[in-house]
């Protein structure tokens, strides 16, 4: 059916997900590199936006208006459910039995759910009705995933040798004024002292 078909492009990139197809991108000088491994943390920062649905001018050129008739000829195809629906007030004064020849007789929609506009515009009651039950039974949701990106942060906790040497030589010169010269400036001094 039609409203199957919007959702197989992120059916099929939600099948890909953790295959080598997806762990690559292009970096800056546009070569196909692979994609580093995620960190310990990783912040995603979310944001929403909201719109009326359905949009009363774009409604009934846009295939939502099939899949609301769709849906209230399945309500009414049922004998209780039609009884329901025809007692509570989201009907609006319109019976079952126009829906139902709306939706088989009339012929509003295509077979791959797209609207009529030459019907459409003669039935201005039903598109009127159709409208009204999207707006106060149907809420459309499109989530958008963005691309994820990383920033490696290496912690190093082990200081080699040489750094450590050279930061205990610096902190004794800063701290006591020893240097090198010192060190030859006390043999010195011991040698003439012991042979003069």
């Amino acid at each position: 059916m039609y409203r199957n078909v919007g959702l197989t492009c992120s059916e099929l990139w939600l099948e890909k997900l953790g295959n080598d197809e997806l762990s690559q991108a292009f970096d800056t000088n546009n070569q196909l590199q692979k994609c580093l491994p995620r960190c310990e943390r990783q912040s995603e920062t979310t944001t929403f936006t909201f719109s009326k649905f359905p949009i009363q001018s774009a409604f009934p050129q846009h295939p939502d208006l099939c899949l609301t008739l769709y849906k209230v000829a399945r309500i009414c195809s049922n004998p209780s459910r039609a009884k329901v629906f025809e007692e509570s007030p989201d009907h609006k004064g319109t019976t079952c039995r126009e829906i139902l020849n709306a939706n088989n007789s009339l012929k509003l929609c295509t077979e791959k759910g797209v609207p009529i506009a030459s019907t459409i515009t003669s039935n201005p009651k039903m598109t009127h009705f159709l409208f009204n039950y999207a707006e106060n039974n149907f809420a459309a949701l499109k989530v958008f995933i963005k691309d994820p990106y990383y920033t490696l942060i290496r912690c190093d906790e082990q200081m080699p040798l040489i750094t450590f040497l050279g930061s205990t030589g610096g902190l004794l010169g800063l701290c006591l004024g020893f240097s090198l010269v010192s060190i030859f400036e006390i043999f010195f001094h011991v040698i003439i002292f012991f042979t003069g």
